[in-house]
């Protein structure tokens, strides 16, 4: 489901002047690292490029060891299909 930009401009226009916070729940991918769409702020439809090593055989690949990313490293949401980094996507603490 999606709003219209009217919608989210009245939404928006709701709060202007109110002084709030957002506070992070447990148990969500903005509580745990600190990432959420920039654009539609949704945190549970990120997905990240990882470095990860693998073992290669005829049958084709095998993941093994550890995996990692950085701050450079390439951010998606499957919500509104932005991209970017994950820097982009790190909220403010």
């Amino acid at each position: 489901m999606s709003l219209c930009s009217n919608c989210v401009d009245d939404f928006v226009a709701l709060f202007e002047g109110v002084d709030y916070e957002l506070v992070p729940v447990e148990n969500t991918v903005i509580y745990e690292w600190g990432m959420a769409c920039p654009v539609c702020g949704r945190d549970d439809k990120l997905q990240v490029s990882l470095k990860v090593w693998s073992r290669l055989s005829i049958e084709g690949t095998d993941p093994c060891g550890d995996h990692e990313w950085d701050p450079k490293s390439g951010c998606a949401c499957d919500n509104c299909g932005w991209g970017g980094t994950v820097n982009d996507a790190t909220v403010a603490e």
